[in-house]
């Protein structure tokens, strides 16, 4: 089943209820396609293939165990429940101002979510490797209730990429970040985390050679990057530290796990409350915070790490 596009104009040609074109089957809420439900799109178009769905609202719970297929999402579509793609080499593309009400998943590798301008998602949970997410224009990602918020890149999800996304966390739960990175030789970038529960960016002790690059956030409870993740490189980010207790910090290193060998190098912190802007725990080793600029001090505990060349400003 294909649908063909010219000039932005859909041109559909049916031979014996096959579709030629581009899509291997249309999804339409309204009667207009070859289904009108997401779930019976995927069942008829099986693996490696394209699907379209329809401008409209689906309320559904959508599996695919099928390998490669990409599911394009026309704008401002409302998906109300969750999403799981289990095989391998599947991507979810996300229109304009897009809504997905409950959890999608990748679980297989090699996965990919590609989102545009706006929108809102409950929450993304990468099990697969080599996996990668784009918001795309700064959707919104909340809590996904119990389960994630924002995004969790498990520990099996090693060498994945999360840019060009804003999350923000929401009062469905307590007790989770906005994002949560598990997985080895993982990427975090260009983001705007608004977290109000929580760590914004927590970097899970299993995890090693993470690169946080280019993320904002503003953080109103704990600490903005909890960092207990191997040979973790933080630079260049904006953190702002408001509204939260006495203990709040910037960026935590090492406190139920290791953190050694991790680099926090060309990041502000901006805070008018809390403690140390920088904290460094002494089961940490061979770390290095190097030209930041801080309103609060950097604690070293470690007795084995390098600080130096930072702009404090006390608040």
């Amino acid at each position: 089943m294909r649908l063909a596009i010219t000039n932005n104009v859909e041109t559909t040609v049916i031979f014996g209820g096959v579709v030629a074109g581009l899509y291997d089957a249309i999804v339409d809420a309204g009667g207009g396609g070859n289904t009108t439900t997401i779930q019976a799109g995927l069942n008829s178009a099986g693996a490696n293939s394209t699907v379209l769905v329809k401008s409209g609202s689906y309320t559904e719970t959508v599996n695919s165990t099928n390998d490669n297929v990409k599911v394009v999402v026309e704008q401002g579509t409302t998906v109300t429940g969750t999403v799981t793609l289990t095989g391998d080499c599947n991507t979810w593309q996300m229109g304009a101002g897009g809504t997905v009400t409950g959890l999608i998943t990748l679980t297989g590798d090699k996965c990919s979510y590609l989102g545009k301008n706006g929108g809102a998602l409950s929450g993304v949970q990468i099990d697969g490797a080599s996996c990668y997410f784009t918001g795309g224009g700064w959707g919104t990602l909340t809590d996904g209730g119990t389960t994630v918020r924002g995004i969790l890149m498990n520990s099996v999800s090693a060498d994945s990429i999360v840019t060009c996304f804003s999350s923000q966390t929401t009062t469905g739960g307590t007790g989770f970040d906005a994002v949560v990175i598990n997985s080895s030789r993982s990427v975090c970038s260009i983001a705007k985390i608004n977290d109000s529960e929580e760590e914004a960016i927590d970097m899970g002790a299993a995890a090693t050679d993470i690169l946080v690059l280019g993320v904002t956030a503003l953080e109103s409870d704990v600490n903005a990057f909890n960092i207990q993740s191997e040979r973790t490189r933080c630079i260049g980010n904006r953190m702002t530290i408001s509204g939260g207790g006495s203990a709040q910090r910037g960026i935590l290193m090492g406190t139920s796990g290791a953190g050694d060998n991790s680099i926090v190098g060309a990041c502000v912190i901006d805070q008018t409350t809390g403690a140390d802007s920088i904290e460094i725990n002494a089961n940490t080793e061979n770390c290095v915070v190097v030209g930041n600029r801080l309103n609060g001090a950097v604690d070293d505990k470690s007795g084995t790490s390098t600080v130096a060349d930072n702009e404090l400003t006390a608040f």
